[in-house]
């Protein structure tokens, strides 16, 4: 629940958060994840958060769903790019939920809101955090 804490018990400083990726980017994660929770507790409306995985192991990081059924599906990449193929589990959760799905947002380390395909944005983390 604690990332500083994580990062403190793998012995993790800002130079191996540079160089080991895999690690750094589930940390990255992680702390999105909680910093969403945190924020859901304050929303106006009672909203749910879960994970999506379909049968072909296509995954979204957080479903966001208010007690309509209406959805937001959460990806994070921790990469200052992002490409088409990124919104891929965000376009199998479009697939499935049809109108429900609000909108696909993939949070990134970049700087710009970018469109990609309809209701999907890539989001900088600065948007999110600020």
């Amino acid at each position: 629940m604690d990332t500083g804490l994580a990062c403190r018990l793998l012995g993790m400083d800002a130079s191996r958060l540079k160089t080991e990726g895999e690690i750094a980017g589930r940390l990255f994660e992680n702390y999105l994840v909680l910093e969403l929770f945190k924020l859901s507790s304050w929303a106006a409306d009672l909203v749910r958060l879960h994970h999506f995985r379909s049968q072909a192991g296509q995954e979204v990081d957080v479903v966001i769903e208010d007690r309509h059924g209406n959805v937001v599906g959460v990806e994070i990449k921790r990469s200052a790019t992002v490409s088409p193929r990124d919104f891929t589990g965000l376009k199998v959760l479009r697939d499935h939920l049809g109108k429900k799905l609000v909108r696909g947002v993939l949070i990134y380390t970049g700087n710009d809101i970018l469109p990609f395909a309809q209701n999907l944005h890539a989001l900088p983390i600065r948007h999110i955090l600020s």
